[in-house]
């Protein structure tokens, strides 16, 4: 089980959802940010999640 926030909705602990599912590692996920300190682009590991 984990929780989220749907895609689209604003992010906040109010707006939480859980899910049941499975997950697994996804390697070469690009990540990109906007008006943080660091780079603006960044490639690593992450979690995939299936419901």
């Amino acid at each position: 089980m984990f929780h989220a926030v749907a895609k689209g909705t604003p992010y906040s602990w109010a707006n939480r959802y859980c899910y049941t599912g499975m997950f697994c590692w996804w390697g070469s996920t690009t990540y990109r940010r906007a008006n943080s300190p660091g780079a603006a682009v960044d490639t690593g590991w992450g979690l995939k999640f299936f419901e």
